[in-house]
């Protein structure tokens, strides 16, 4: 969408030490002002064009910052309320707002209008559902994206679970990412049918999983994949905390061709192994390992490479998709079936911007039941590498 700055309007207000009774009135108040905008003499006020709500908790200025643009660029072709929280965890009891809206004119209609409510929150008045509830825009989707690790426990963070559609996380990013990535998985198996889960590293993991499904594709590669007996996976850093994206990917993996954990996982040398069951009754070995990647600048728990090795149809298989090295945003995939020719495709890993992955995480993910399921067969999976 080309927005032009002219058919662009803006208003906003601030406030400090402010009751939460305030921030509403300024809000409906700020609302009522655009709706009366470019109205003519003879046509009613625009009506609320929001399309959603998006919660966003942040852990300092910075991220609040960083959430706030990504809103703003989604914002133009989703109209929405945006209402970014950030606790301050110094001694006080107050509350600091600032409020904006955007209005894009389009020519012969309403406008896209988006709004932004910003709260920094000290002490008791922190409660992450009281201060949300009275801001929600009526009637429309409510999702919740929190930066950094959510408080599994706490139960400030639970008691906003049931009211919202989708939670969003990036599980790479977890303070504890072991720890984070069950937490995680059993939030996702006790939320009711109407919610889901987002979470940003499944969508970088997007174009590992095309490649994968378009290389199987053809009618005379399919029963191959019913003939994988090992699946290898590297990975950036050392130890349980760097495992979760390797766990992801093949927890994808174990659900689309069924497999059933068998036994427990052996360790040894930087590698670690489960070992499961395909519907046929052969043995699956999964195994990773930890890489160093010389020059570094590649961050911990990356998924560097992924091979798969069987046999089907009175051919063997092997597979490998592996990240290059100097251009970390790109990786080759070879498919070597029997004796042919091994097939080489270049496979762009993309470099997405938040907002694009936000807004992909949004359409999916209030309810995409291959992430769920793939989240917890990557949590079985994780807790099996032991």
């Amino acid at each position: 969408m080309v927005i032009h700055p002219d058919r662009v309007s803006h208003v906003n207000w601030s406030g400090e030490n402010v009751s939460l009774d305030e921030v509403l009135y300024q809000v409906n108040r700020l609302r009522s002002e655009f709706a009366s905008q470019g109205a003519g003499d003879y046509e009613l006020p625009h009506p609320r064009n929001s399309v959603m709500n998006l919660v966003v908790v942040a852990a300092d200025e910075g991220d609040a910052q960083r959430a706030a643009n990504v809103a703003e660029m989604l914002g133009t072709q989703h109209p929405s309320r945006t209402i970014v929280v950030e606790p301050v965890l110094k001694p006080g009891d107050r509350i600091d707002a600032a409020i904006q809206a955007h209005a894009h004119e389009l020519v012969d209609s309403a406008p896209i209008q988006y709004e932004e409510i910003r709260l920094r929150v000290w002490g008791s008045r922190a409660r992450l559902r009281s201060l949300v509830e009275p801001l929600l825009a009526p009637d429309v989707l409510t999702h919740l994206w929190w930066l950094g690790t959510p408080p599994w426990d706490a139960e400030a963070f639970r008691e906003v679970l049931p009211g919202i559609n989708t939670l969003v996380v990036d599980s790479s990013d977890f303070d504890r990412p072991y720890e984070g990535f069950l937490a995680l998985s059993e939030i996702a198996d006790n939320l009711q049918p109407y919610q889901g889960v987002a979470d940003f590293e499944w969508v970088r993991l997007h174009p590992w999983r095309e490649a994968l499904a378009q290389a199987f594709a053809p009618a005379g590669r399919v029963q191959l994949l019913r003939g994988i007996g090992a699946v290898g996976l590297d990975y950036a850093g050392e130890g349980r905390a760097n495992r979760a994206s390797v766990a992801l990917m093949a927890g994808w993996l174990i659900d689309r061709l069924e497999w059933a954990l068998h036994d427990a996982s052996a360790k040894h040398s930087g590698l670690v192994q489960a070992h499961y069951r395909a519907p046929s009754g052969h043995a699956v070995e999964i195994a990773a390992r930890s890489v160093q990647v010389e020059g570094g600048g590649v961050a911990d728990g990356t998924l560097l490479a992924l091979r798969l090795e069987g046999a089907g149809g009175g051919h063997t298989l092997h597979a490998e998709l592996m990240r290059d090295r100097l251009e970390m945003n790109r990786a080759s995939l070879t498919l070597e079936v029997g004796e042919e020719e091994p097939l080489r495709h270049d496979v762009p890993l993309g470099d997405s911007e938040d907002a694009e992955v936000l807004s992909t995480l949004l359409v999916l993910g209030r309810r995409d039941p291959v992430y769920l399921r793939s989240l917890r067969k990557a949590s079985e999976l994780l807790q099996a590498f032991q």
